[in-house]
């Protein structure tokens, strides 16, 4: 049976930049930074974090970015108010300003019928999400690539577990040790080793990785008997 049986294809963004752009990343995880910084980064953009919302008012007016992904949580100030903060300042109106959330529930009042954010993209994201919504947000030119991709129901959560065993402790402390250290090469590199002799579970695991469903993939590399 051809493996081709068993994958989909799915696209690929892939963005044309014509000019330097500078993306403000404000979460207050430190892995998220570091995730989001990775992925930009590879993207050709330059790239300044911050680690709450006073921190990012203070890159904004120092740094004056092109764009600002901003995570809705954080502690000393939160997103929506460092975004209404953003939007009183020079450049501040004309600047997009994404919002990345696990949950709007906590906000949903104030967001309703607001115009601080250009976009909300919810947690677990693809990354082609965040870069479509970067392409939309700043007018860039884009091609797709393909790529195969594992179906979403092609492990149960049994044989999650059970698979999961296949990989060598050694490789999974030192996956689990790239996704804390936000060491995306690294883990990539890990995952092909991977691939050459369990491709479909290389692959599940790129399918978490690629949604930034590192709970889940945490759980799978560390204690994959709690999964539900």
């Amino acid at each position: 049976e051809s493996l081709s049986d068993d994958f989909q294809n799915t696209t690929i963004l892939k963005l044309i930049l014509s000019r330097e752009y500078t993306i403000l990343v404000a979460d207050d995880r430190d892995h998220n930074r570091r995730l989001l910084q990775t992925l930009l980064t590879k993207n050709g953009f330059q790239v300044k974090t911050a680690a709450d919302g006073l921190e990012a008012i203070e890159i904004f007016q120092n740094d004056s970015p092109d764009l600002v992904i901003m995570d809705l949580k954080m502690a000393t100030m939160n997103g929506y108010e460092a975004a209404r903060t953003i939007r009183t300042l020079p450049r501040g109106v004309e600047v997009p300003i994404l919002l990345v959330t696990a949950s709007l529930s906590d906000f949903q009042a104030p967001l309703s019928g607001d115009d601080v954010f250009n976009s909300v993209i919810r947690k677990p994201f693809k990354d082609t999400e965040l870069l479509a919504a970067i392409r939309d947000s700043l007018r860039l030119d884009y091609t797709y690539e393909y790529e195969p991709k594992v179906p979403v129901d092609i492990f149960t959560t049994t044989q999650m577990k059970v698979s999961s065993r296949i990989i060598s402790m050694d490789t999974r402390n030192a996956m689990a040790k790239a996704i804390r250290s936000g060491d995306m090469d690294r883990f990539s590199d890990l995952l092909d080793n991977l691939a050459l002799e369990h491709p479909l579970m290389a692959a599940r695991l790129k399918h978490y990785a690629d949604d930034f469903d590192f709970d889940k993939l945490m759980l799978i590399l560390e204690d994959p008997e709690k999964m539900l």
